[in-house]
């Protein structure tokens, strides 16, 4: 074994990797290329793809329809393109006889439609319509908690489409106005010539704006689904919906949607503190006296909520050849205010430049009217490369820190510490390693030998059969984030593989140990992956696993005074028998 070259390597690969993790120092998305350069470590196995905000890019392309990631990280920053499969199922319910009017809203599953009206004590008894759908439909697609009412960042991206700027205050009631959002969406699709039906967003689960009721779909049936033992109705002491600003007669109707989170003033001037997460409202004075059978309806709602945690919304297919993203360098005005946050707080709206809104949406409605080669060509999946590269690292590293962590007990075993997680950083790396000119055993090896063509293998496999030629400038973003963070993943692999050859006594393997430690955390930390969220023990079948979910569940404590935010996010076991019994204004 040589031992220079195993510390010069070592050094380079620290020099790469740890001082990166934080923020990686990367360049814009144009031109890139994968190089393999001759003149020192860095750059025999640096891929100089060098993307800016490559991690958040990658994470938003790999939440895409998935519940968890999108509540964790709820100011969303990316639209997609997407279809609806022809014969999908939506559902729409509302407080009265007649059929909805155009536009409005359907979801994506009937637990959903039915919690929001259940226990409404006005009108004709919530009536459920179900359609299916006459074609493919075409709509986009808002990530993030888009559907959440409040001015703390959900809404940001549509306000930035409508008004191709930032900063204006939304007309009506502001954040809450989402009948006025709907309006002004469909109006901005019609006025652009857009030929899209509607618009895909996330509260708790997934729910369609839909712009014209007589396109696209097939009315199914048309049912009351009042709960037995109802209590006697009462007639509208408003017009439903209401289209405008309600005055005097407006609370009671956005009590018991449960969808307000922030306020339940409506002519309150300011938003409350950005950490402070939406929380379950103040219940309806009616609660006690409405039926039994519906006492269950929100608790079913957030179970179809959370089977989204990890598999996306089914039926509708995402277009990736035409995501636009906030997080793309190009859009300067974002990119220095971002340092030293976390995702969770990114803002679009707040802080974009009127330049940058205007490029934005200037290429999203090029990108929608690019007819068959959007919409029938569907293309490549980079949703589900980004999802396999999460899916194959994600517990591995989970499972490094673990190991890692123990390290303060007198007991320590430091020996098997680097044992465990030198397995593990030799399995990530195997499908990539050529073991031919190795010799038999691993510590007699050189790694300036076999560790950079396994570093450009392990970082450009994924997408090496991909032809660049027709990819669309957005899909080089999403390829270049890709090989950016498994750039950075494989070289963090490749450093401890190398540097546990020189394991061989406590002291240094200790000292392994140690940085390893910091080095995993700091990779985990910069990822942000979702998956790393979950209950801390397995729930009973009569239990979800969940985090806060607005407009069903919201978090213990006050908000902002009792726990941290990252407490806050933590998911447990919600009980289907506490629920019922208990007050479920957290949990």
């Amino acid at each position: 074994m040589r031992g220079r070259s195993v510390l010069s390597l070592t050094a380079c690969l620290f020099g790469i990797v740890a001082a990166d993790t934080g923020q990686i120092p990367l360049l814009a998305h144009s031109g890139l290329t994968l190089t393999s350069g001759p003149t020192s470590h860095r750059g025999s196995y640096n891929v100089t793809t060098n993307l800016t905000g490559a991690n958040y890019i990658f994470n938003a392309l790999a939440s895409l329809l998935q519940q968890l990631p999108n509540n964790l990280h709820p100011s969303g920053h990316t639209i997609v393109p997407a279809i609806i499969d022809a014969h999908t199922l939506l559902y729409h319910a509302r407080p009265v006889k007649t059929g909805p009017p155009s536009p409005e809203w359907l979801a994506f599953d009937a637990e959903m439609s039915y919690s929001i009206m259940s226990g409404l004590p006005w009108g004709d008894g919530p009536h459920l319509s179900t359609y299916a759908a006459t074609r493919d439909l075409k709509v986009l697609y808002f990530d993030g908690e888009s559907a959440v009412l409040n001015g703390n960042g959900a809404l940001d991206t549509q306000e930035v489409v409508i008004e191709r700027k930032g900063q204006v205050p939304p007309p009506g009631w502001g954040w809450w106005d989402d009948y006025g959002r709907l309006d002004r969406l469909c109006k901005w699709k019609n006025d652009s010539k857009l030929y899209i039906d509607g618009f895909i967003r996330m509260n708790a689960g997934f729910e369609l704006m839909w712009c014209n009721f007589t396109s696209g779909l097939e009315l199914i049936s048309h049912l009351n689904v009042t709960a037995p033992d109802t209590p006697p109705l009462q007639e509208f002491p408003f017009p439903f919906p209401p289209r405008r600003p309600p005055t005097d007669l407006s609370e009671g109707l956005y009590d018991h949607l449960s969808a307000t989170g922030v306020t339940t003033d409506l002519n309150a001037s300011e938003d409350p503190p950005y950490e402070e997460a939406p929380s379950r409202p103040r219940r309806p004075p009616w609660e006690r006296t409405r039926s039994p059978y519906i006492m269950t309806s929100g608790y079913e709602w957030l179970r179809i909520a959370t089977r989204r945690y990890e598999a996306p919304q089914p039926h509708v297919h995402l277009l990736t050849s035409g995501l636009l993203t906030f997080y793309d360098p190009q859009f300067t005005s974002l990119v220095s205010i971002r340092d030293g946050s976390p995702m969770s707080r990114h803002r679009v709206w707040a802080n974009v430049s009127e330049e940058d809104a205007v490029k934005a949406v200037d290429t999203l409605e090029e990108i929608v009217r690019r007819g068959d080669d959007l919409w029938t060509r569907r293309g490549i999946n980079w949703n589900l490369i980004a999802r396999d590269v999460a899916e194959n690292w994600g517990d591995r590293l989970a499972q490094m820190r673990a190991a890692l962590e123990d390290n303060s007990s007198e007991d320590r075993n430091a020996t098997a510490q680097v044992q465990q997680v030198r397995l593990l950083a030799f399995t990530l790396l195997n499908p990539y390693l050529d073991t031919r000119n190795i010799p038999l055993f691993f510590n007699q090896s050189d790694p300036d030998e076999w560790l950079p063509p396994t570093m450009l293998r392990c970082t450009t496999t994924s997408t090496a059969a991909i032809p660049t030629a027709r990819l669309t400038a957005q899909e080089q973003l999403l390829k270049a984030s890709i090989e950016t963070v498994l750039h950075n993943l494989c070289q963090m692999a490749g450093h401890i593989l190398v540097s546990s050859i020189e394991a061989g006594n406590k002291t240094k393997e200790e000292e392994l140990a140690d940085s390893w430690r910091e080095e995993v955390t700091s990779m985990m930390e910069w990822l942000d992956w979702a998956m790393w969220v979950r209950c801390e023990r397995q729930c009973g079948w009569n239990e979800i696993c969940a985090v806060p979910t607005w407009p069903i569940i919201g978090p213990i404590g006050r908000p902002g005074r009792d726990q941290e935010p990252s407490e806050r996010q933590k998911a447990r076991c919600v009980s289907y028998k506490e629920w019922i019994h208990q007050d479920r204004r957290g949990f």
